[in-house]
């Protein structure tokens, strides 16, 4: 079953749009949000497609591993999470929304501070 829990920290990580995504995958807009609600189980070809677009992997996003890296490649930039960005999601795993809502103002403060 996916992990729609995993799905939204990546997105909040990512910066990408669900609704990107869904049209990514080759659905409707809301396509997502609506299984989501329903908790529905999203076939192994559009997963892929939003695994590769979270830069992760289908497996992390059934709950199958908690590596959300791409088994077998090295973590470079484009290609799964950064040693940094590996930190960083490991970071704030654990965080509250509250502290995650926080922890963005700092975050971009320091994107329009390069």
């Amino acid at each position: 079953m996916i992990r729609y829990d995993r799905i939204q920290e990546l997105v909040n990580l990512c910066g990408k749009k669900k609704s990107f995504l869904s049209e990514a995958m080759g659905f409707s807009s809301r396509y997502l949000i609506d299984a989501k609600k329903q908790n529905t189980n999203i076939a192994d070809e559009p997963l892929q497609i939003l695994a590769k677009e979270l830069k992760t992997t289908p497996e992390y996003l059934r709950g199958e591993t908690d590596d959300p890296g791409i088994k077998g490649a090295p973590a470079t930039e484009g290609e799964g999470l950064s040693a940094a960005r590996q930190k960083l999601y490991d970071a704030i795993a654990n965080l509250t929304d509250e502290q995650c809502t926080k922890l963005l103002g700092v975050v971009e403060w320091a994107k329009e501070n390069k």
